[in-house]
């Protein structure tokens, strides 16, 4: 096919990115941090820096929804995700500078799960994506951006898979207008292999392809 879906598989594949919380042991009173400070406590931190100690992750409640905020080197805003906190335990190997040796430590830490809106934003402050999320899988109707600003509208269901009306469109920065590119939609297919069930997001039903100044160029039915 002449035109294919751009950005289809990033779409069906990708997943919201969440990094955990800097936390602190429950089995030893120090720990040794990424950037070179020693910290005491029991509790879990709030904030995360960068190296050169500036903000990488903070957290902010508006009375309704625990709000996590992450930011580029740059300070630049990179996401904004409403998200639920759950506690967990991991072990990890981290270093002690005062025994010099590498220690295994086993430490209580906060998982963090989108379930709200979501935004992201790339370095340059233009945004790249935002939707809903439910236990940090998207749902609902998406919007994402490329780097060029060209547009992708697709809907996901609450197992985060693609399902439903699907579209791309062309950019045109000097009009600053969006034309449509591709229009269709998915279903979920279920098929088996060696007696075993699977699920997959397919192509359904028709599905037109435009050129930039809008003419149909190209028409596909898909059944399923």
């Amino acid at each position: 096919m002449k035109y294919q879906l751009t950005y289809l598989f990033f779409l069906f594949l990708s997943s919201i990115s969440y990094s955990q919380v800097s936390d602190l042991p429950i089995s030893k009173n120090y720990i040794w941090f990424e950037n070179g400070r020693y910290e005491k406590g029991d509790t879990i931190s709030k904030k995360k820096y960068w190296r050169d100690n500036k903000l990488k992750i903070e957290y902010k409640n508006n009375g309704v929804d625990l709000i996590r905020f992450e930011y580029f080197r740059n300070g630049k805003l990179k996401c904004k995700t409403e998200i639920t906190q759950d506690f967990g335990i991991d072990t990890t190997s981290v270093f002690n500078p005062k025994t010099n040796k590498e220690e295994i430590v086993i430490y209580k830490t906060l998982i963090d799960r989108g379930n709200g809106n979501h935004e992201e934003y790339n370095p340059f402050g233009k945004l790249k994506c935002k939707g809903k999320s439910l236990n940090s899988m998207k749902v609902g109707e998406w919007v994402e951006y490329d780097i060029n600003g060209n547009k992708i509208i697709a809907n996901y269901n609450n197992k985060g898979e693609i399902e439903g009306k699907y579209f791309e469109y062309y950019y045109n920065r000097l009009a600053n207008e969006f034309k449509i590119k591709v229009e269709g939609q998915f279903k979920i297919v279920e098929y088996k292999v060696n007696g075993v069930k699977y699920f997959e997001s397919r192509r359904t039903g028709n599905w037109k392809y435009f050129s930039k100044e809008g003419l149909l160029i190209e028409e596909s039915k898909y059944i399923n």
